[in-house]
């Protein structure tokens, strides 16, 4: 018999991954966001509602056995505000309904913004967290909630992704793929040697499923098993686009561009059991100095926004030195 399953932020583009990857597993699914989803089922239910609003949190997790939190503010917004409004104060909110309403598990969407700049490789899920910016702390002080809520009797799996494509989502890789399809040059800052992880957005769904199916709390780095440097991905875009566009390195006038440290942990994907191209490091996740008492006494903020990205042009002169921090 299948499971009752709410998947917050279902209606948008990973949302709508997670709930039909659960309706294939026969599960019931109830979708909890502001906008209805684009596609419907008999077994998909929709509710209205801001995962800021207590109430319609309270009311979203009755008879549900598992959540998907997957509702986040995304960097974008730029807008400290919002990131704490939505990635914290909502996540607080689901917790203290899916506890009151007996949930048997809740697995929450976070991300590797939570690493900051990491001072070593493989990163793993003992790595330091150090975010750099609003979004990174938002989150990290999420999952902190969520170790809280642990603490409190609740099972919470975290799942930290990395920077996520799919088809019909580029995402901040929009503008390169508008260079390759002009057969523009694509620019890669330096020699293009800092190996760079992605993760497809239907790995990391099948990932956060088999999350759900796994009794007790853990943590998770899901990212794709196998990846190559900056170059080596940009160039096999641009010949697999053929469109003429070639990939060229900008190099400084100084003494040459910082190698990145922008590469997550690889270690195997067996305790989440998921597929080849996902891997879930075999370690959990130490946890973080908590900074805020897990409770519902939280209030409310204004909705996300969502921005366009156009085709900018490329200045190679004298380019500031490269900052390596998260993005998913």
């Amino acid at each position: 018999m299948g499971r009752s399953v709410l998947v917050t932020g279902g209606s948008g583009y990973f949302g709508e991954i997670l709930a039909g990857g659960a309706v294939a597993r026969g599960d019931q699914v109830r979708i909890f966001d502001i906008n209805p989803p684009a596609a419907s089922a008999d077994s998909i239910e929709y509710v209205e509602g801001d995962v800021r609003d207590r109430d319609a949190v309270r009311a979203a997790c009755e008879g549900i056995d598992v959540v998907l939190h997957n509702v986040a503010q995304v960097p974008l917004a730029r807008d400290r505000d919002l990131f704490r409004s939505v990635n914290v104060v909502g996540t607080a909110n689901l917790l203290v309904a899916a506890r009151e309403a007996g949930v048997d598990k809740v697995v929450h969407t976070s991300s590797s913004a939570v690493f900051g700049i990491p001072e070593s490789n493989p990163v793993t899920e003992e790595t330091p967290c150090h975010p750099l910016e609003a979004y990174g702390r938002a989150k990290l002080e999420a999952e902190v909630l969520c170790h809280e809520a642990v603490d409190a009797g609740l099972d919470v799996t975290i799942i930290r992704p990395r920077t996520i494509l799919g088809h019909g989502r580029l995402g901040i890789m929009a503008v390169l793929f508008e260079f390759v399809a002009d057969g523009a040059p694509v620019y890669v800052l330096g020699g293009g040697h800092n190996r760079y992880q992605l993760v497809h957005a239907s790995d990391l769904g099948d990932a956060c499923l088999r999350a759900a199916a796994r009794e007790g709390p853990s943590v998770y780095n899901i990212g794709a098993t196998e990846f190559g440097t900056m170059r080596e991905t940009l160039q096999a875009l641009v010949d697999h686009a053929g469109t003429g566009s070639r990939s060229r390195c900008v190099r400084s006038r100084g003494s040459g561009w910082r190698r990145s440290r922008r590469t997550t942990g690889c270690c195997t994907a067996s305790r989440c059991g998921s597929t080849p191209r996902v891997h879930a490091p075999s370690s959990t996740g130490s946890r973080s100095t908590p900074t805020r008492r897990w409770s519902s006494s939280r209030t409310s903020g204004s909705s996300p926004t969502v921005t366009s990205s156009r085709r900018r042009r490329v200045r190679t002169t004298n380019p500031p030195p490269a900052r390596d921090c998260c993005a998913c």
